[in-house]
């Protein structure tokens, strides 16, 4: 299984976690291609080799050419909604940003929705978060480790004033893990990167791996420390590929709301990140037949998700519990077929079980509908194209 560990010897922010990345392998040119797609001008990302303390890394440096307004989450939402950004991306850049605004909501006793995203919201962090974001869905580890996290001390200044390290949205976001305080007097851990650490990290330990690739990524402040974040990259030998996931269920019955609406709630909350929506029909209080919806989603998006449920049903009240799932190992494949490319899904459990495979539906209803095919027919040329290639891989 292909793993990363990241060593935030000197802590992390979002450009060490860019730079890191950078070094240990990932393509530059991949990742400037894919932040294109986000609809932002006027900026220079340059990539430059640093020896800092007698270790040589790499730095990200991004010059903004204009000044930036201060931005709402749903105006960074919409940005990079409105991308063509894979989705993947999306949705864990928005996840990033949506720990970020609840932080920093809590420390300011301000609601989600009011929050200005001052620093956070900058050109600069858009591209480190979407660019985090980038960087995992191209080197595609199956699983992040973390090590633990260095706060720092002292004092930094912000456009709020003079405020303790660790900062206030920091500290929010680093509840439950593994931290501790120094090794200098600085700000070691910013909020941004305290928040790619809560979207992407699965586990804070260090994992017996086989270490491939090895990358530093130089922060911009000089440190009696190397300013560096360690990343390295490599390979692990489990009996079981299963991840554990915290997620959030959203319940809610209904008896009084036109059955027309219910559909169009489900592709909404769909289309806004829930993992999982599902619908059933139940008896009610005096005789009345309802519905049942239940949303999986993760933490992050319970808010959002809360409100969207208000806002387009009749319910006037959500419950809400967190429980935990394990995710089997999953990637999508494309195989060729007459009518076009069908991603397949292919799951297994552990490195010595067989494979499960599993055709798109949105790619075999899409060449369906073109080529006027039956959908039954392109599930099955998709099928049969698994089956031919692993006979020629098992084949002598």
């Amino acid at each position: 299984m292909r793993v990363l560990f990241l060593d935030c010897f000197a802590g992390i922010s979002g450009d060490m976690f860019l730079s890191s990345l950078l070094d240990a392998g990932l393509d530059r040119r991949e990742l400037l291609k894919h932040l294109k797609l986000i609809n932002i001008d006027n900026y220079e990302f340059t990539v430059s080799s640093i020896n800092s303390h007698s270790i040589t890394g790499t730095r990200v440096k991004i010059n903004v050419s204009d000044i930036q307004p201060h931005r709402h989450l749903k105006d960074i939402e919409k940005v990079i909604r409105q991308s063509t950004l894979p989705h993947f991306i999306k949705e864990k850049s928005m996840v990033c940003f949506r720990y970020l605004a609840e932080a920093e909501a809590k420390v300011h006793g301000l609601t989600v929705d009011r929050i200005h995203f001052h620093e956070v919201g900058a050109v600069d962090s858009i591209l480190d978060i979407v660019g985090a974001a980038t960087a995992l869905h191209l080197l595609k580890p199956q699983k992040v480790y973390c090590g633990t996290l260095p706060l720092g001390g002292g004092y930094v200044k912000c456009q709020h004033g003079t405020i303790p390290v660790p900062a206030p949205a920091t500290v929010e976001l680093v509840k439950g893990m593994p931290v501790k305080m120094g090794p200098v007097n600085n700000e070691l851990v910013t909020p941004t990167g305290a928040a790619i650490v809560k979207t992407f990290v699965d586990e804070f330990k260090f994992p017996p791996m086989h270490v491939d690739q090895i990358g530093y990524g130089f922060g911009s402040r000089e440190l009696e420390i190397p300013n560096a974040l360690r990343v390295l990259l490599g390979t692990v030998q489990e009996d079981s590929s299963l991840t554990k996931q915290e997620i959030n269920i959203l319940e809610c019955n209904i008896d009084d709301m036109n059955p027309e609406i219910t559909p169009y709630l489900q592709e909404r909350l769909l289309k806004e990140g829930a993992l999982d929506v599902y619908i059933q029909n139940i008896g009610m209080k005096k005789g009345r037949s309802g519905i049942e919806i239940k949303v999986v989603c993760v933490p992050a998006l319970r808010e959002k998700l809360i409100n969207l449920i208000f806002r387009e049903s009749t319910t006037l009240g959500i419950r809400y519990r967190t429980e935990n799932r394990f995710l089997a190992q999953r990637n999508i494949i494309q195989v060729p077929t007459p009518y076009g490319k069908i991603g397949v899904k292919v799951s297994k459990l552990d490195h010595s079980s067989e494979p499960q495979y599993a055709p798109e539906f949105e790619d075999c209803k899409k060449a369906s509908l073109a080529y006027n095919i039956p959908l039954k027919e392109i599930y099955k040329l998709a099928t049969r194209e698994i089956e031919h290639g692993r006979e020629q891989k098992d084949s002598p």
